[in-house]
C-alpha cells in the first residue's frame, strides 16, 4: 500500500514545486513527515530534502524531489 503527498507551499497551497523551490515550506513538510512516521504501519518514507533526510525523517530515492512517498503494511485482519 502506497501514497504520495504533494509538497506544501509557504502560501498555504501545495503541489507543483520541488524541495529546492523558494516556495517550499520545510517546516510544514517536517510536520507531515513526523505525523506519517508516528503511524505504526508505515514501512518506509521517501523524499529527497537533504536536511529532512539528515533528521532521519525520510530516505533518498530517485524521482522524489517533488513529493513525499510512503508505504504502509496492510493491517492484520482480525
Amino acid at each position: 500500500m502506497m501514497c504520495d503527498v504533494f509538497l506544501p507551499k509557504k502560501n498555504g497551497n501545495f503541489g507543483g514545486i520541488f524541495w529546492f523551490s523558494s516556495e517550499y515550506d520545510r517546516d510544514a513538510t517536517r510536520a507531515i513527515l513526523k505525523s506519517i512516521r508516528k503511524q505504526k504501519l508505515v514501512r518506509t518514507v521517501f523524499f529527497n530534502d537533504p536536511q529532512l533526510i539528515t533528521e532521519g525523517l525520510c530516505k533518498l530515492a530517485s524521482g522524489h524531489d517533488h513529493h513525499i512517498h510512503f508505504e504502509i503494511n496492510p493491517p492484520v485482519r482480525a
